[in-house]
């Protein structure tokens, strides 16, 4: 469970920053309508709370010792000479010891000497601060035992105020207080007041909880938390200790939102409506277009802060990677705090809930009719921009409504909800841009608008899982059903195989609408860019047809719509595919094929646990990470003396580690610098390129080796494994400096070209950080926060000789050789999986590889024969058809077979070799070809990697090893 408080803010002696994070503190108790704790526990001690009075401590500290089952006393008061108390210690009753008596029977010993206790001084406000706190005791505590100690007969020193805890009366009796949440570095604090409980409630700054809401919400988080570990949820609270703000989300959530995250939409209907439930949502689409939940929570009103807070947590909850767009509501406050949370994200409005106010907002005008119909023509029936605004400009001049206020309104937010303006930006579905279309609410079925807060939380779990089953049942009847195809349309089977059924029932439309589109024209030709012009037939009685223009790059496969479907919808329009059509186009060019729609992808909703949610390129998630890692160790260190030494031993053994390590960096730079006369390297990573490297490639080549010679050409960088050696694996990895870099700059006596060994955990715990200095330190612009690489010296560089430069480049030019022939592996987990139950079992790893796109990988041993086979891939290069009565043979028969006749070749590697060459799957390549080498040299693996977002290969990127071959020709 993430438990996190969030505060916009801040007031104290420093100027705190108004986005904080406090992962230990959280409210144990929560708060009702009438502003007093539900509940007999109040609010543990925590450092940086402030009290009235002396006595309001002790009150407070006896009031929490009560509950927990312990006695306070006194150990220490301290005065100033003018006799004014201004700091004190409050500890356990069985804190210190005793003094030794001479009696003759002295009385046994009670005390522990336990160290709980807490500390606080005056401070220039003249309140009294809690200034450190140890909860901890060394003895076993009852609540039971409460009433035996002596200081919960009375409760103040001075007040004698009777402590009235176990009567009916009590609520009207506990004070309230709150937890003050200081920063530890800018020593900010909330600088909340103590009021007593009877002091009348803004509702305004607070949620309207009904008698026992405060108690649902929490048994709601408790049963939430319980089903799901990374369940996460913020509480926040006024400046009284009241509820005012909640948010929350669970695991599958979280892991939607890295699937379905590129478009949100913030649903405020139930606040903006006055439900009896403030229920602001995050929303996305799933696969077959279904609303999926990103996460959820109350607020108590619409105010700039209230809503920058509630982004800020959901912000925070999703690792800070915001979303591409955001659609809400028309409304000036969300538009001021999307802006500030979300400021590269697009931000729209739904077109159609601004269409269903216009008979409210302007019903009243004369020629209302006419107005409206207007209204929609200009909004429904402009394809450009500047049809918008002609015929915008003649509603409000021919109706005389260029004053109105509302309307002038919308027209300077025209650009966030006209569909001329929106229709450049990817919204995947989510923006009705149709008068027919409409947006349902997620909750639609549960949630009305005098539902109670209780009875929604008892039917929250229960809406989830209709969702869930309606995404299961949709992903069950997409892979098992064949979908029913009415045409003979290529472009309709080629996404039958590919987009789930109700994403291709919406595409069977723009097919089905091919046939209304009456003729299509060429206009001109601009360079490669060739201009048509679709004419669509939109009323077949009235015999109206519309231009649409669609412009087409046949080099690179590229079309474009101005009716802007593919962006609204996420699959090409009637237009395009009439294009297409025109130039005997087969297939829907890969790029406008989205993984978001695929059946074949198994998403599974499981949030990956191996760093716990924590993003390590983040310095305070590292932090408190780390934290937590060492406070388990002191738990599990102080339980015995023996735990006490091993722990003592490890963490010397880790602080030794690490100062080496930081050795070893300052030795780096020393190694290096007496070769820097001899050339000149300098060049600055992209944002792109800082990706690809530390968290994709450096990962998998450090799996290859430890150390790798990194070479810089002109055009190109290079990371190299084994070839100098020609022991193991070699391997290559290829960018294009664009692919990296940016002002990239290379000067040497060996023609421009630069190689030097390096360590490859180095290289990357050195790129982390400087990441993260950047990160943490590089504030302002883009320009002055890039990654700069100058005569790099952070990784024990060691400079390639010019002979050694020149066997490199021979190596590199004898590793570029393809074979004739190679198969297309599209998913490398099968591959992956079997390669994890085989490595075992023997050492020597047969694979056949031939013409007809077969691939067999064989263990023998003298026990046993296990193996795999791969049929009808994808083949480059030789390709030859597979004889028919080849069918029915086993996969050891067809495979000697082809050899026999030359269609297939058969090599012999070795076991560890193959599934090391699979630690590429680090650098998440897309698919992967494997191809013997000729004179079976040795077997190649080549990874391909896509342009994010299509299939179309990245022709900046190329990575290949060569696995040396046992025995050549074996079978």
């Amino acid at each position: 469970m993430d438990e996190v408080s969030l505060n916009t803010e801040p007031v104290g002696d420093d100027d705190a920053d108004g986005f904080e994070i406090e992962g230990d503190c959280g409210m144990t108790e929560y708060v009702g309508q009438t502003g007093i704790i539900q509940g007999e526990n109040p609010l543990p001690p925590a450092v940086g709370m402030e009290f009235d009075s002396y006595d309001d401590v002790y009150y407070f500290y006896n009031c929490y010792a009560k509950e927990q089952g312990f006695g306070v006393r006194v150990s220490n008061t301290w005065y100033r000479k003018s006799k004014e108390r201004y700091r004190g210690k409050l500890s356990c009753s069985s804190a210190g010891f005793k003094k030794k008596s001479e009696a003759n029977r002295p009385r046994p010993e009670t005390r522990t000497g336990c160290p709980a206790m807490i500390k606080f001084r005056l401070m220039d406000n003249r309140r009294w601060r809690i200034i450190e706190v140890e909860l901890e005791h060394n003895h076993l505590i009852s609540r039971s035992s409460g009433k035996f100690y002596k200081s919960h007969k009375s409760v103040g020193l001075g007040t004698k105020r009777t402590l009235q805890v176990d009567g009916l009366e009590e609520t009207q009796k506990i004070r309230l207080f709150r937890t003050v949440i200081v920063d530890a570095e800018a020593n900010g604090s909330i600088d909340v007041d103590v009021q007593e409980s009877g002091s009348s409630v803004d509702y305004s700054n607070q949620l309207k909880l009904k008698e026992g809401d405060a108690q649902a919400v929490q048994n709601f988080f408790c049963r939430l938390q319980m089903l799901d570990p990374n369940f996460f949820y913020v509480v926040d609270l006024n400046e009284k200790g009241c509820l005012r703000n909640l948010f929350w989300a669970d695991a599958r959530s979280r892991v939607a939102y890295s699937y379905f995250g590129d478009v949100v939409s913030i649903d405020t209907t139930c606040l903006t409506d006055k439900y009896e439930v403030p229920l602001v949502l995050f929303i996305g689409v799933n696969h077959h277009g279904q609303s999926v939940l990103l996460g959820c929570g109350l607020l108590a009103a619409q105010t700039i802060e209230s809503y920058t807070w509630f982004f800020r947590a959901w912000l925070t909850c999703m690792l800070g990677r915001p979303p591409q767009a955001i659609i809400t509501d028309q409304c000036g406050i969300l538009q001021t705090a999307i802006a500030d949370v979300f400021p590269r994200a697009s931000h729209c409005l739904y077109l159609s809930h601004i269409m269903q106010k216009v008979p409210e907002k302007l019903g009243g005008l004369f020629e209302y009719e006419a107005i409206n119909l207007a209204l929609s023509r200009a909004v429904y029936h402009s394809v450009k921009t500047e049809e918008f605004e002609a015929a915008w400009e003649d509603m409000v001049q021919r109706h005389g409504i260029r004053d109105h206020k509302w309307l002038q309104a919308l027209y300077e937010d025209r650009k966030r909800w006209v569909p001329a303006y929106v229709k450049e930006l990817f919204l995947a579905g989510m923006f009705p841009f149709q008068p027919s279309e409409a947006v349902s609410s997620f909750f639609e079925v549960y949630l009305e608008k005098q539902t109670p807060l209780k009875e929604f939380l008892d039917k929250y779990d229960q809406a989830l899982q209709t969702h869930y089953q309606l995404e299961a049942l949709a992903d069950l009847d997409s892979r098992n059903s064949s979908f029913m195809l009415n045409s003979r349309c290529y472009f309709e089977l080629q996404l039958s195989k590919l987009y789930t059924n109700d994403i291709l029932q919406k595409f069977k439309k723009e097919v089905e609408g091919m046939n209304f589109c009456i003729s299509t024209r060429q206009l001109n030709v601009d360079g490669p860019i060739v201009t048509y012009i679709v004419k669509e037939q939109i009323d077949e009685l009235r015999r109206e047809a519309r231009d649409y223009e669609v412009f087409y790059n046949p080099s690179e496969m590229e079309v474009l719509c101005v009716c802007g479907v593919y962006n609204f919808r996420g699959y090409l329009c009637r237009h395009s595919l009439s294009v297409l059509n025109q130039n005997v186009m087969e297939e829907i060019p890969p790029h406008y094929i989205l993984s978001r729609w695929r059946k074949d992808i198994n998403r599974n909703y499981i949030l990956d646990h191996s760093f716990s949610g924590i993003d390590v390129n983040n310095p305070v998630h590292r932090y408190d990470h780390l934290y937590k890692c060492i406070v388990q160790v002191v738990e599990e260190g102080r339980k015995s003396e023996e735990r006490y030494k091993a722990a003592l031993q490890s963490l010397d053994e880790i602080l030794n580690k690490l100062r080496l390590m930081e050795e070893e960096d300052e030795q780096m730079v020393l190694e290096y610098r007496d070769r820097e006369r001899d050339m000149k390297f300098k060049a600055f990573l992209t944002e792109n390129g800082v990706n690809l490297l530390e968290k994709r490639f450096l990962p998998a080549l450090d799996k290859m080796g430890k150390i790798c010679h990194l070479y810089f050409t002109r055009d190109h960088a290079f990371f190299l494994h084994n070839l100098l050696n020609g022991d193991g694996i070699q391997s290559v990895a290829q960018f294009r400096k664009e692919a990296l870099f940016d002002d990239y700059r290379i000067s040497s006596q060996n023609e421009d070209r630069i190689a030097f060994a390096i360590d490859v955990s180095l290289f990357h715990r050195a790129l982390r950080s400087s990441v993260s200095i950047c990160t943490e330190f590089g504030g302002g612009s883009t320009e002055n926060n890039r990654l700069q690489i100058n005569n790099p010296r952070c990784t024990n560089l060691k400079t390639l000789s010019r002979a050694q430069l020149l066997e490199l480049q021979t190596s590199l030019d004898m590793a570029q050789d393809l074979p004739q022939t190679l198969v297309q592996i599209p998913d490398l987990n099968q591959l992956q999986n079997f390669m994890d139950r085989m490595k075992h079992v023997g050492e020597l790893l047969n694979v056949s590889i031939s013409k007809y796109g077969d691939l067999h990988i064989q263990i023998s041993t003298t026990l046993i024969t296990l193996g795999a086979e791969f049929r009808k891939l994808l083949v480059i290069g030789d390709k030859a058809d597979a004889p028919a009565e080849d069918a029915n043979l086993s996969p050891q028969s067809r495979s000697s077979r082809a050899i026999l006749r030359g269609d297939a070749k058969c090599v012999q590697v070795s076991v560890k070799h193959f599934a090391k060459s699979l630690q590429y799957h680090l650098a998440k390549p897309d698919c992967a070809f494997y191809g013997i080498a000729p004179q079976d040299a040795c077997l190649i693996v080549i990874f391909q990697f896509f342009i994010p977002g299509s299939r179309q290969m990245d022709k900046s990127i190329s990575l290949h090893c060569r696995l040396p071959v046992l025995d050549p020709g074996s079978s």
